[in-house]
């Protein structure tokens, strides 16, 4: 049996990155195939490669202190999806992906700010907290990314 190396509140902290980079790619992946705009494609497309660095980081990260993520549970991730494709279906336009995403990425800064907060007086290691970090600078610069294309 491996020692744990990190605290509880660590653990959550990088379940929280997990979560959100897991649901936001799976959003942005979905809102891909809905649109019909190459310019957000392109912006979308990126947001999922930036997830996906994320990702990586964070399950090096729990490697290294001997845990494992908690992974979404597939009734979550179906229930996500079909809200999306319902959303999309009833409307596809730029404007309307481009701020689901927004409202999405909004969800995933207002969830990883609180865990964030916290863990403000815990012991985290510094690499869960910079991963963290980097995930919030990517939802807000998504944010900031995607406010363009609504119209």
């Amino acid at each position: 049996m491996s020692e744990k190396l990190a605290s509880r509140p660590e653990v959550k902290l990088l379940d929280e990155v997990y979560r959100t980079v897991q649901m936001g790619a799976g959003a942005a992946e979905h809102l891909i195939k809905a649109s019909h705009d190459s310019k957000l494609s392109a912006a979308l497309t990126e947001e999922l490669k930036a997830y996906r660095a994320i990702e990586a980081a964070a399950l090096g990260q729990f490697s290294r202190i001997h845990e494992k993520p908690d992974e979404p549970g597939d009734m979550t991730r179906l229930m996500s999806g079909a809200g999306i494709r319902i959303n999309t279906a009833v409307d596809s336009s730029s404007s309307h992906l481009a701020e689901m995403f927004i409202q999405g990425a909004t969800m995933g800064v207002t969830e990883l700010r609180g865990e964030l907060n916290s863990c403000a007086k815990s012991r985290v290691g510094a690499e869960s907290l910079k991963i963290a970090q980097s995930l919030l600078d990517r939802l807000e610069y998504g944010i900031e990314q995607f406010k363009p294309f609504l119209r």
